[in-house]
């Protein structure tokens, strides 16, 4: 299954170069390919993602789809609480190798406030 996600963008002032940096809509730093470095309920219940999940971000238009599997490369159908629609913040690190997002939302089939932060790491891509 693969998700279609638009990004809701939080204002977020930026101190100094050396803050995080939020995420505008023509932001290209989100695309590319994304493994979970750490992960953390911050309230409600939420399913932890797998150990070595992989997140890849492919940008269409005003939106971007993502798509986040397992280390064996199935499809994780939990990354967000059942249903939606969620809002999601994110913030890079001042070189755009992390990226730590904050998703929030209501749980549609039993109404419960959800949110958790999600540390991601950049992968490099090699040139063969």
């Amino acid at each position: 299954m693969k998700f279609l996600l638009k990004l809701v963008l939080a204002g977020v002032s930026v101190l100094s170069s050396l803050a995080a940096q939020p995420l505008s809509a023509q932001d290209s730093r989100i695309e590319g390919v994304w493994t979970l470095s750490s992960e953390r309920p911050d309230d409600g219940p939420v399913a932890a993602l797998p150990a070595g999940s992989v997140m890849t971000v492919t940008r269409i238009g005003d939106h971007v789809r993502i798509r986040i599997t397992d280390e064996g490369g199935k499809v994780v159908t939990t990354a967000i609480p059942d249903g939606g629609p969620a809002k999601i913040q994110s913030l890079f690190s001042p070189d755009a190798k992390t990226l730590t997002q904050t998703i929030s939302g209501r749980d549609s089939h039993n109404g419960k406030f959800y949110r958790m932060t999600r540390v991601w790491q950049k992968q490099l891509v090699s040139v063969r």
